[in-house]
């Protein structure tokens, strides 16, 4: 087996997790004799039936099997020694040993002015409103939004940084080729259409679990420069999603919460214990560093957002003529001349003196 496969085998085994496999790498010294190790010392180590279940896993376990289930799906698999891995979850005391991505060609790098937006999955309307306002105005200034696809404050988050040629990032609890709750599957498509990405420490098929959203809210936390925090009961995942943001060093923020709501009670328990409060989008551009970033527009909609989309995506790849867009998207000239004046003005291209148009980014 090779290095990749190595790694695949534990991350699908499911019962051999970040942390059991840090106990078997230091026990055996490497990859092949930690994967391979005597079922008498995996029950010294683990237990019986732990032991018994990895032991029943690799006689079992065929990586050509996960390859296809990842080629038919278009699912890129990283593993931590993979030069592509993100480097923004090594900080982490239990990285991923494998992460699963479906879209985007990149992941944001560790340098990237990520922002997590979390919070309650019922948010009243103030919330919304808040992280509409967050994610509209920071993904205009270029920097990716980091969620977890949940209904709510999540949900919002990611939706107004598509209505803004943003970036968005959704972490899931499982696997990438069947994202959850089924009620956002049409946010994700439109994620992964326009050009953001869907990952998971979960192989293809996972399903949901509890304890896989908990898990969830590290990588949330390592991929981002800081995580706002959008209303949440005393029990919100998104204090947990913050507890990792602290361990990183990672900055937390809050906005200013009405004290007569029971969703205050997160990020005012934030705000009380020294999180940064932000009045507004701006006051958290500035921290990043981004206040003189070019906009990359207005908020488009409908069929002609729809266009611009489209247009964007293809020139995040690289620049192209009028003509080239033509051919490439299949609409025609004069009214695609009519769209790129639009972006032009909107800021979210700009026209070389060679007439190729570029994306801002």
């Amino acid at each position: 087996m090779t290095v990749e496969e190595y790694y695949l085998g534990f991350s699908c085994s499911y019962c051999i997790g970040p942390r059991r496999f840090a106990v078997l790498l230091s026990r055996f010294g490497d990859l092949e004799s930690a994967y391979h190790a005597p079922v008498a010392e995996l029950r010294t180590l683990f237990g019986a039936r732990i032991a018994a279940h990895f032991e029943l896993f690799r006689r079992k376990f065929l990586p050509s099997e996960i390859r296809k289930r990842c080629d038919a799906a278009e699912i890129r698999s990283l593993h931590r020694e993979h030069p592509d891995y993100p480097s923004s979850l090594k900080h982490l005391s239990d990285p991923p040993l494998v992460v699963f991505i479906r879209g985007g060609e990149r992941i944001p790098a560790e340098k990237d002015p990520s922002i997590a937006i979390v919070g309650t999955r019922r948010p009243t309307s103030y919330g919304r409103s808040l992280a509409t306002d967050f994610s509209r105005e920071l993904s205009r200034q270029g920097v990716p939004i980091v969620s977890g696809l949940a209904y709510g404050i999540d949900a919002t988050a990611h939706t107004a940084a598509l209505e803004n040629s943003g970036v968005t990032i959704a972490v899931l609890g499982s696997g990438v080729d069947a994202p959850y709750p089924n009620g956002n599957i049409s946010l994700a498509n439109k994620i992964i259409e326009y050009g953001g990405i869907l990952i998971s420490e979960y192989p293809p098929g996972t399903p949901p679990r509890k304890f896989h959203f908990v898990q969830r809210n590290r990588i949330i936390a390592a991929l981002s420069r800081g995580v706002l925090v959008v209303e949440g009961t005393a029990s919100s995942g998104a204090l947990i999603t913050a507890e990792f943001a602290l361990q990183l060093g990672r900055e937390v923020y809050v906005a200013p919460m009405p004290l007569n709501s029971e969703l205050s009670v997160a990020p005012n328990s934030l705000a009380r214990n020294g999180a940064t409060v932000v009045y507004d989008p701006s006051d958290i551009l500035h921290d990043l560093g981004c206040v003189n970033i070019s906009s990359p527009g207005a908020k488009f909609t409908g069929k002609e957002g729809t266009e611009m989309y489209r247009l964007r995506k293809v020139l995040l790849r690289q620049p192209a003529t009028l003509t080239d867009l033509a051919a490439e998207t299949g609409l025609p000239v004069s009214g695609l001349a009519v769209v790129l004046t639009e972006m032009e003005l909107s800021g979210v291209v700009i026209r070389g003196s060679d007439g190729a148009y570029r994306a801002v980014t």
